[in-house]
């Protein structure tokens, strides 16, 4: 069942709580759209190992190292 059906199918006679679970499936893949187009939109680094470090990882490193 689509999430517009239970929308466009709704009463006047609902309670609030019936009207808020109608659009949870609408504004969920609202939501999920939005945040795809956000992820897309930042940089990608040309390294992987950035994806998976942060930016001062090689400080870090040589603390732990012992030098």
């Amino acid at each position: 069942m689509s999430g517009w059906a239970l929308v466009v199918n709704g009463s006047t006679q609902d309670s609030a709580m019936v009207t808020v679970l109608r659009w949870l499936p609408v504004a969920t893949g609202a939501i999920t759209v939005a945040a795809g187009f956000f992820l897309l939109s930042l940089p990608v680094p040309e390294d992987p190992e950035d994806f998976f470090l942060p930016d001062d990882a090689d400080g870090e490193l040589e603390r732990t190292d012992g030098k």
